[in-house]
């Protein structure tokens, strides 16, 4: 029953070592949570383990420095490193969603330490999320409750159907939730993997469509396993059950550097990820951080 206000916010972002100018992803993130689709007070205590995701996309990811390329998941970013871990600060130290009492996160993960990337539009054969959903000068911030990222690995895949079916295969684990409860599947591509398959030909649209439909488990083996499923009324008769209601829900970016392992980031599912542009407080996209300082 905690207010999450903007002071709160601040001193837990000081804490957490974010700099200024990061502050108002932070808060674009918060704007997200707060989203009546997003259901926040389930996320903060469920059993399930995965961490807040704070995915960026646009100009500011670059101009505040929240690393996209070689590692951009892993450790050595400050910007990525304090934004994921604000967000988990206020979790704490505000809603109070302490391990094994309100969060009841059965093993955790380090997830829900921090994790924050953005997407490396410059390495992208295609439009990045932040132009597909808005326009070139927007940035934007998908936050969702996922798992950490499952390696995909392929060195020897040349053609857009074997380095897309060894991701399909990472992304139905019968012990993830999304075999139960489709929910949006993020495909981080790298960019080799990425320029292979566009150079094929293919699109984000022909990608999202030949993974929904080989991301799907038989029946059988779903059966008397995992968790009650919650499938749309359609999805109840299928022999084979997608991990996603629609090919829409599989969200396709590019990032990291050099080498063939993109990653597959399985959501929670019960309740959508929301996706929001950071604005100005008159609600105009923000175009440099710049904007953002108080004028004198």
């Amino acid at each position: 029953g905690a207010a999450i206000t903007v002071g709160r916010l601040a001193v837990n972002a000081v804490m957490a070592g974010c700099r200024p100018e990061y502050f108002p992803i932070v808060l674009a993130a918060f704007e997200a949570m707060a989203d009546p689709r997003f259901p926040f007070l389930q996320t903060v205590t469920t059993s399930y383990p995965g961490g807040t995701l704070v995915l960026v996309s646009g100009p500011l990811a670059r101009e505040i420095g929240i690393d996209s390329g070689g590692g951009c998941m892993g450790p050595g970013f400050r910007a990525n490193a304090t934004i994921g871990r604000t967000v988990s600060l206020v979790l704490l130290d505000v809603c109070r969603a302490l391990p094994g009492q309100a969060d009841l996160a059965a093993q955790g993960s380090p997830a829900k330490f921090t994790y924050c990337f953005a997407e490396n539009d410059e390495a992208s054969p295609w439009e990045p999320l932040h132009t597909e959903r808005y326009d070139a000068g927007t940035t934007c911030v998908y936050v969702g409750k996922c798992e950490g990222p499952h390696q995909a690995m392929d060195y020897l895949g040349n053609t857009p159907e074997t380095i897309l079916g060894s991701i399909a295969s990472t992304a139905t684990s019968l012990g993830s939730n999304n075999a139960y409860q489709p929910g949006d599947l993020v495909v981080a591509l790298c960019p080799h993997h990425a320029r292979v398959i566009a150079s094929a030909g293919w699109s984000k649209d022909d990608v999202r469509r030949y993974l929904f439909e080989r991301t799907r488990n038989p029946r059988e083996l779903l059966r008397d396993r995992g968790l009650v499923p919650i499938w749309p009324k359609w999805m109840q008769e299928l022999d084979d059950v997608p991990v996603v209601a629609r090919p829409e829900d599989i969200i396709v970016v590019v990032a990291g550097g050099p080498g063939p392992q993109s990653g597959t980031i399985l959501p929670w599912g019960i309740g959508p990820a929301v996706l929001r542009p950071v604005t100005l407080a008159d609600g105009r996209p923000a175009r440099r951080i710049e904007e953002f300082r108080r004028k004198t």
